[in-house]
Formats: structure tokens, C-alpha cells, sequence
């Protein structure tokens, strides 16, 4: 296999799992100079690393070069301030960044993170191949899209609405969403539960853990595990150290038998094996979460974030509604005799859109090989 040493490829982006797929694809087809341009951390004033520098530079071996993104908040907060004077700083980078690497090719999954990179790539005329995760297009990729060659979108129903609300019509192309390989083979075995009769819930907030729904859950956690084992991601945040919550939780009540097993963060081989464990998750309703529990039809009580832009994980909720596999309960409803009632509905239904599901799902199952092909055709 041809190694490809003098095509230096920048990847960048806030949605890493689609990223992690891909840069796999790249790696073993022979490119092996990649750069990754990210958030060492996630959410302001937190001492954790994010989960996509401890897997992109612990995990994979790529380097990791931290970038001081600002961005537009939709809701004001003090935040918003901070975030608003991050952003020169992150173009200042971003600059010096590209006039450092001098990249062949941009590939870019979204995000604040990839914006000032794709503006200055864009100026430099640097071939740039954007990916958008979500039913609707984001506001950092409705920016970027004016830079990009190409627009490589997760979702079939979703394409015409994309092109119909876009001055770019000609830049989107059908690929999916990328899945980690990990997912669909379990090795490990990291969730013994004692009583293995029982059903099992699987609870994620995403890479980064859900607050809100955490708080609901140790609130809860006692009429919970009187009748499911419990498996619970929390998100390794310092903010509100919802794992060390957890993990006393998990010492007082699993003085019996193992029914509640908190993580901060699976990674991929051990994600596989919680799904594989689990006969229904509760979790929100991103892109790549939707896109999982599809291809290994998974069912899910969806709890939406409901502030995300143009509503997508509502319409994220919808689509795994639509084909069986969820329910969607809204946070500002969130009490636990309607999650009860949706759990027993939901396991105990079993009408999927089987035809629809196997369709997209080798559609997702491929998408990080179709992905990669369009950035070898526009390599310079």
C-alpha cells in the first residue's frame, strides 16, 4: 500500500465520533500525516480533557493541536460573554495553525470549533469536505458551506430540505453518518450484573454526560433499580462532578449484588458490549447517538436537548419514532411515572419499520468509505 507522506490532511470539528470512523478509513488506506484541530476542553472552566482530545491523541496517536473557539450563544448568559471574546482568539489560531501545516485538504465535522479554520481555508483556497451529523444543517456548517467543495449529509429525507433551504445546491451529497467499527463487536466485558433476568437500561448524556438528566436519575435511582440494572454514563464534567455522585450511589446500593454500574466515559469496545447488554436506553437525541441506536436497533426513550439549534434533536427523536425503535420524553416534563410508563411501552412494543431500518443502516454502515472517497478526489 502507497503511503501518501506529502498530503497532509487537517481534520477538525466538535462531532468526533463521525471524525474517529474516518480517520480509520484514511489510516488504513495509507495516509498517515493527519492533524486534528479541536477543544482540549469541552465546556468552559472544566479541569477534564474532552472526550475528543482522550481519544484522538490518547487513543488513536493523532496530534492534537487545542483551539480557543468562540461562538454565537443562542440564550444569553455570562457565558455568552466569554464565548464572545474567545473568538478572535480562536482566528488568530486558526490562522496560524494553516500557514503552519499548509494542508492539502480540510475534512471538517461541524461545529464553532471548524469555523475559523474553514474561513481562512477557504481564502487559502484549501479543498474543504464538510460533514453534517444532524437532520437539519447547523449554523456553524450553514457558514462553513460557502467555503466547502463539498457537503456530505447524514440523511436521505433530509437532502431535498437542504438543498431547497441552501444557495449551495450542487455542494450536497448523500453519505450517512459514520459509525465507529467498535460498536458493532463486542470484546469486552466490563457489565456483569448479578441478576441477569432483569432487564437492563443503558443511561448516556452523550460523550460529555447530560446535568439534567443525571440529577433525574440519582433523584430517582432507588425506584430505578428496584427493578432494572442499571447501566449510567454521567460525563466526567467538574463542573458538577456527577461521576463522584454516582460512584457513592453505586457504593450504597450495590452492597447486595451489582444493579448499578456509573462511567464517566465508554469508550468504543466497551460501548459495545453496554448496548449489547442493554434491552433500552435512555439518552438524548444527538446525531451520532440516533445514528447508533439505529444501525443496531436499539430501542431508547429519547430526552431531547431543548436548546439546540432549529430543534434538531427533537427532529433526531422524531425519525427513530417514526421507525419503532423510540419515545420521546420532553425535559421539561421529566417525572418518573412517564418514564415509567414509557419503558414498559416501549419494551413491550415491537412494530419497527424493518425495511427503512436496513436501509439506513448500511447506508450509516458505509458512510466513513464514501466520505474518504470524496476527499481523495479533491486531495491537491
Amino acid at each position: 500500500m502507497e503511503i501518501r507522506k506529502n498530503k497532509l490532511i487537517l481534520i477538525t470539528g466538535g462531532h468526533v465520533t463521525p471524525a474517529l470512523a474516518c480517520i480509520e478509513e484514511l489510516q488504513s488506506r495509507g495516509f498517515n500525516d493527519i492533524v486534528y484541530v479541536g477543544q482540549k476542553k469541552s465546556l468552559l472552566f472544566d479541569k477534564n480533557s474532552s472526550a475528543e482530545y482522550r481519544l484522538i491523541k490518547d487513543h488513536l496517536g493523532i496530534p492534537f493541536y487545542n483551539i480557543i473557539a468562540g461562538k454565537l450563544s443562542l440564550f444569553f448568559h455570562w457565558h455568552s460573554i466569554v464565548w464572545l471574546l474567545r473568538l478572535p482568539i480562536g482566528f488568530i489560531q486558526a490562522l496560524y495553525l494553516l500557514v503552519k501545516f499548509k494542508p492539502s485538504i480540510i475534512l471538517t465535522f461541524g461545529s464553532h470549533v471548524a469555523v475559523p479554520i474553514c474561513f481562512w481555508g477557504g481564502l487559502f483556497r484549501i479543498p474543504i469536505i464538510a460533514h453534517e451529523q444532524t437532520t437539519t444543517i447547523g449554523r456553524s456548517n450553514k457558514f462553513i458551506q460557502k467555503f466547502a467543495k463539498q457537503i456530505c449529509v447524514s440523511w436521505e429525507s433530509e437532502i431535498a430540505d437542504y438543498q431547497i433551504s441552501s444557495n449551495f445546491k450542487d455542494k450536497f451529497i448523500l453519505t450517512g453518518n459514520p459509525i465507529r467499527k467498535a460498536i458493532l463487536h463486542t470484546k469486552s466485558n466490563n457489565f456483569i450484573f448479578k441478576d441477569k433476568k432483569r432487564k437492563t437500561i443503558f443511561i448516556t448524556g452523550g460523550n460529555q454526560g447530560a446535568h439534567a438528566i443525571n440529577e433525574f436519575i440519582f433523584a430517582n435511582i432507588a425506584r430505578l433499580t428496584s427493578k432494572f440494572n442499571v447501566i449510567h454514563q454521567t460525563g466526567s464534567n467538574t463542573l458538577f462532578n456527577d461521576f463522584d455522585k454516582a460512584k457513592k450511589i453505586a457504593e450504597k446500593i450495590n452492597c447486595e449484588g451489582v444493579v448499578y454500574i456509573p462511567r464517566d466515559y465508554i469508550f468504543a469496545n466497551e460501548m459495545a458490549e453496554a448496548y449489547a447488554e442493554s434491552d433500552l436506553l435512555i439518552s438524548r437525541a444527538g446525531a451520532n447517538t440516533v445514528t447508533e441506536l439505529l444501525v443496531l436497533k436499539k430501542k431508547a426513550i429519547l430526552i431531547p436537548i431543548p436548546t439546540t439549534s432549529g430543534n434538531e434533536q427533537f427532529k433526531n427523536a422524531k425519525l427513530l419514532q417514526e421507525l419503532g425503535l423510540a419515545r420521546t420524553l420532553s425535559q421539561d416534563e421529566l417525572d418518573f411515572e412517564s418514564l415509567e410508563k414509557l419503558i414498559e411501552d416501549l419494551l413491550s412494543a415491537n412494530k419497527l419499520d424493518v425495511d427503512r431500518i436496513e436501509k439506513l443502516s448500511l447506508l450509516h454502515k458505509n458512510a466513513h468509505k464514501l466520505i474518504i472517497d470524496i476527499v481523495e478526489q479533491n486531495l491537491i
